[in-house]
């Protein structure tokens, strides 16, 4: 079987923001990334998706520089980091934000200073400017006066908020998102669906990617779906070139049928 998908390629915009060329990456005797090419299109939500273990994570740390490949070219915002000194990635991650599964939130301090934290590492404002800045964030996610609450007292999906805020702190160009709905219930997860497409229209340019394994959050959200399978890009296109294709692996996948060349997930 052909390691690419027959899924038509959707139309490509002249200004990729992440580039990944022929990228390999092996632990010790696992090979993960095996030869995985893709490009993420500025302006949209990307999704990565594929099985546990396929390597979507590990994808999710190149492009930010906590790994790096062992062979191959990365490039974020045109600029090529493949094997760029640490300073170069520490000015590329300042343009990137990152939202943890459970917020990552220092429950020792207050919604303003989680907020801040970022801010007082990367600026120097005054405290006037940076109060400032942070009610800004916390009303873009819809949290205004929440900068004194403290972190413990906060419900699930104000954590999430609080978290988006932290993310978006330093005006990043790359917003990721790595499994915002695991462990959710349906409630929960759809305020995250709706702050994810929330941001995307108040922020002019911002690119967001995805990781899911919530086929319904993928196939609702996306404006491109990137699968991985095999340590290599196997099919990327929209929402209906997945519903619509006939391959069956793409099938097993977005069904989530036990029965197909996937095989059974293991327990």
């Amino acid at each position: 079987m052909s390691s690419r998908s027959t899924i038509p390629s959707a139309a490509v915009n002249h200004s990729p923001v992440v580039v990944f060329n022929d990228v390999r990456k092996t632990f010790a005797q696992q090979q993960v990334l095996r030869g995985l090419s893709f490009e993420l299109q500025r302006g949209e939500i990307s999704f990565i998706i594929g099985r546990s273990g396929e390597g979507k994570s590990v994808t999710i740390k190149h492009i930010i520089g906590v790994l790096h490949p062992d062979s191959g070219e990365i490039f974020v915002n045109g600029e090529k980091l493949t094997h760029a000194p640490e300073t170069k990635w520490i000015e590329a991650r300042r343009n990137m934000g990152l939202l943890f599964q459970d917020g990552a939130l220092f429950d020792s301090m207050s919604v303003g200073e989680n907020v801040a934290f970022p801010i007082r590492e990367f600026e120097k404002l005054t405290p006037k400017e940076l109060t400032q800045r942070v009610d800004s964030l916390l009303e873009l996610v819809g949290l205004p006066g929440y900068g004194n609450a403290k972190v413990p007292d906060l419900s699930i999906g104000q954590r999430k908020r609080v978290g988006l805020a932290r993310a978006l702190a330093l005006n990043p160009s790359i917003l990721l998102y790595d499994e915002p709905t695991t462990g959710m219930d349906p409630l929960i997860s759809e305020l995250i669906d709706s702050l994810i497409i929330e941001m995307q229209q108040k922020i002019p340019g911002l690119s967001s990617v995805v990781i899911s394994h919530d086929i319904q959050s993928v196939l609702r959200l996306a404006d491109r779906i990137f699968f991985l399978h095999e340590g290599k890009m196997y099919a990327t296109g929209r929402p209906v070139d997945f519903t619509t294709s006939t391959d069956p692996v793409i099938r097993q996948f977005i069904t989530g049928s036990l029965h197909g060349p996937l095989g059974k997930p293991i327990a």
